[in-house]
C-alpha cells in the first residue's frame, strides 16, 4: 500500500508577475507503508502528457521509504495556460495523474529494478 501528499488535489501556479515566464512546479510525496520494496509509476490523461515533466516517471522506494515527485509544466505551455486563465480560469484543465504501484516481494533485487525502470 501506498499514500500520497498531498491529496487529492496539486496545483500549479502558472501566472507570472510582469508577463515574464517562471516555472511552474508542485512536488508530492508518496511513501512505501509495507515491510517490502515497492515500484511506482506516474500516468496522466492523455493531452496532459505532453503539457507537464513528472520525474521521477517511476521509481523504487524502499520499505517504509518515502520518494518526492516533482510535476512541472512544460516551458512552451506556460503562456498558453496564463492566456486560458485570463480569459476562461473555469475552463482550465484538470487533468489527473495516476499512481501505479507494484509491489516487489521480499526478496526483490532493488538495486537491479531500479536500473530496469
Amino acid at each position: 500500500m501506498i499514500s500520497v501528499t498531498p491529496s487529492p488535489d496539486l496545483e500549479l501556479e502558472v501566472a507570472a508577475p510582469r508577463g515574464r515566464k517562471k516555472p511552474a512546479v508542485a512536488t508530492f510525496s508518496v511513501k512505501n507503508a509495507t515491510d517490502e520494496a515497492m515500484a511506482f509509476k506516474v500516468q496522466t490523461t492523455r493531452g496532459a502528457k505532453y503539457r507537464y515533466n513528472v520525474v521521477p516517471l517511476a521509481e523504487v522506494i524502499e520499505a517504509r521509504g518515502v520518494a518526492t515527485v516533482s510535476v512541472s509544466v512544460v516551458q512552451s505551455e506556460i503562456e498558453s495556460l496564463v492566456q486560458l486563465h485570463r480569459t476562461a480560469a473555469d475552463s482550465l484543465p484538470r487533468d489527473r495523474f495516476l499512481i501505479t504501484p507494484l509491489p516487489l516481494g521480499a526478496k526483490a533485487d532493488v538495486a537491479k529494478t531500479r536500473e530496469a525502470l
